[in-house]
């Protein structure tokens, strides 16, 4: 059985990695985080947050759960998922969809 699980990005990029990395000794497979540009003021831009994610994990997959292409243009998310790839060792994974 695989797990999954989501780390809204409504802390320091440093915290959601702590939080990663603890998520990663537990056990998880995957740490989801989530992408909304209308909740800007409240929450932290996701890339930021899975790349410092990166620094702190060494196993689980890390990915955004969802990202909207029709608030963040999909070139902008593919560079992102491809730095994210880079720095993590291939570890990025992404979902698309509308969200919330």
């Amino acid at each position: 059985m695989i797990f999954g699980i989501r780390l809204p990005p409504c802390a320091t990029p440093q915290r959601v990695a702590e939080s990663a990395a603890l998520a990663e000794e537990c056990g998880f497979d995957f740490v989801w985080t989530m992408d909304s540009q209308l909740l800007a003021w409240r929450l932290m831009d996701p890339f930021v947050c899975l790349s410092a994610c990166a620094r702190t994990t060494r196993r689980v997959k890390l990915g955004i759960a969802v990202c909207n292409p029709f608030t963040r243009h999909p070139a902008a998310t593919a560079c992102g998922m491809v730095s994210l790839g880079q720095l993590s060792g291939g570890r990025s994974v992404l979902g698309m969809g509308t969200g919330g």
